[in-house]
């Protein structure tokens, strides 16, 4: 008992060094932003080419919007659709609070970063998949964040998700009824899923 107690307050005190600030944290283009027409995008972390932006209208209403990084360019440029029309993401270090958007016309607008959330790729964040056979894509959040969800079908939503109270970085909670995940450092590829019912599920880390 004892030992369990140790690694539980180590697993926490890991956790809480993830999110801790830096400057490192700071520079890149994972996370939350903000445009000037009040929509706000989240890019999650990912360590493949292609991925998924989340768009949330000032109404609350929630888009997925698929995404790509230019080649030879990741983590810097990137395109993405809305409707049948593709936008230009440009981020620099040097301005790392703000993304450059190039619009088909030419046109500039620019994705203001929110500071209430940062994204980097570490423990949870990525696409995992579950015995579904669903794919989830988490983000590294500290507070609440949006898990995009691709099923077998390929449809794609969007699911709220929150850190239970006092476990940022090991358990979080998803949908209605709530469905909870929990991190274990000494399984890094695995998340264990436990739904309102009792079940045990499994996600395996896709990337």
């Amino acid at each position: 008992m004892a030992l369990r107690r140790i690694f539980f307050v180590l697993s926490l005190a890991l956790a809480a060094s993830w999110f801790a600030p830096s400057n490192a944290e700071a520079q890149t283009i994972y996370g939350l932003w903000r445009s000037t027409s009040g929509n706000t995008f989240e890019i999650p972390f990912s360590r493949g080419n292609r991925f998924d932006i989340v768009l949330t209208r000032p109404n609350g209403q929630r888009v997925v919007l698929p995404g790509a990084w230019v080649r030879g360019m990741r983590g810097i440029q990137f395109n993405y659709m809305y409707g049948r029309s593709r936008y230009i993401g440009t981020f620099s270090a040097r301005r790392s609070n703000l993304v450059r958007v190039l619009a088909p016309n030419g046109k500039v607008s620019w994705w203001k970063r929110s500071s209430s959330r940062r994204s980097r790729g570490i423990a949870w964040a990525g696409r995992w998949r579950s015995t579904s056979g669903n794919i989830f894509t988490v983000p590294h959040s500290r507070g609440p964040f949006n898990i995009i969800v691709t099923y077998r079908n390929g449809r794609k939503g969007v699911l709220r998700a929150h850190w239970v109270r006092g476990l940022v970085g090991i358990q979080f909670r998803y949908g209605r009824p709530a469905n909870t995940v929990t991190y274990n450092p000494r399984r890094p590829g695995r998340l264990r899923v436990v739904d309102a019912r009792g079940r045990i599920f499994w996600w395996i880390r896709v990337d």
